[in-house]
């Protein structure tokens, strides 16, 4: 599940009743979109670029709400934090948490020290380090810094699947 932001394009390839089928230019996602959601003259909520630190923004997100598909200062999923962030850091991102888990920058060995930028995927979760044990990520109420010991290996989120590193 995705957000589509006002003003931002839509590549709609049918329509049915009150509803449109396409896919978004922006991230990839498939899908419907409410037929009158979708109009010309509304402004993009897109962010501008920022500088090249994505960390610095991601932590500037805490406190925004999860909400289910979010990619927006409106609200956040995990995977949204993690395309926002680097969105904004000018960096190229997959939208879902299985396609960034492989595509995004290069894999960290297990027996490798984590640093600040390092991206760490589970199951169905993201998050971002912010140092070597600690990281920013999307709880079931919103965005929030936590010790990656308090994560790692938690019921919740089980243990790390993958550990991707962003050239700097």
């Amino acid at each position: 599940m995705s957000e589509i932001l006002p003003g931002e394009p839509f590549d709609m390839l049918e329509i049915s009743r009150d509803w449109a089928w396409g896919r978004s230019p922006v991230d990839g996602a498939v899908g419907y979109v409410e037929l009158s959601a979708l109009t010309d003259d509304v402004p993009a909520d897109t962010p501008e670029p920022t500088s090249g630190d994505f960390v610095a923004t991601a932590e500037s997100l805490v406190g925004v709400p999860a909400t289910p598909g979010g990619r927006s200062k409106k609200g956040l999923n995990c995977t949204g934090l993690v395309f926002l962030a680097l969105q904004r850091a000018g960096i190229e991102c997959p939208r879902f948490c299985d396609l960034q888990a492989q595509a995004l920058g290069t894999e960290v060995p297990a027996n490798a020290s984590l640093q600040r930028g390092d991206l760490i995927y589970f199951d169905d979760h993201a998050a971002i380090m912010t140092d070597d044990s600690n990281l920013v990520h999307v709880t079931d109420t919103g965005v929030e810094r936590a010790a990656l010991a308090d994560v790692e290996g938690s019921e919740r989120y089980g243990a790390i699947v993958a550990r991707r590193r962003i050239a700097k």
